[in-house]
């Protein structure tokens, strides 16, 4: 799922550190591209490649973070507390997702009216 929805999944999952360096290097190369006159072949082998690494690495990340959460958890919440606190940080953050894919939609319609 991280190879097709890249920044979403990361956000969908609450890895906003990870959705940060994502967007960045995306960011980071689409600048690189338009300011060094980057051949588009090549910055399109970079996201595919950027894809193909969040595919493999997202399970790998996403344990690491949910131990990550559950250590810190464990470290000041105690007793009956535990199982509420750890759902609050858990799941899913689909509206996160959404607005992701709602400033992508604004990002894209204003570069188009732009002419960019």
């Amino acid at each position: 799922a991280a190879f097709f929805l890249g920044v979403f999944w990361f956000v969908y999952r609450k890895m906003y550190v990870y959705a940060a360096i994502y967007l960045g290097i995306g960011i980071f190369l689409t600048a690189a591209q338009t300011l060094l006159g980057i051949p588009e072949e090549f910055s399109n082998v970079v996201s595919l490649a950027l894809g193909i690494g969040a595919g493999m690495l997202a399970n790998n990340l996403y344990k690491s973070h949910i131990d990550k959460n559950i250590a810190e958890t464990l470290s000041v919440v105690k007793g009956s507390e535990i199982v509420p606190v750890l759902q609050a940080k858990g799941g899913t953050n689909l509206v996160g997702a959404l607005i992701c894919g709602a400033l992508l939609v604004g990002i894209v319609t204003l570069s188009v009216v732009a002419g960019l």
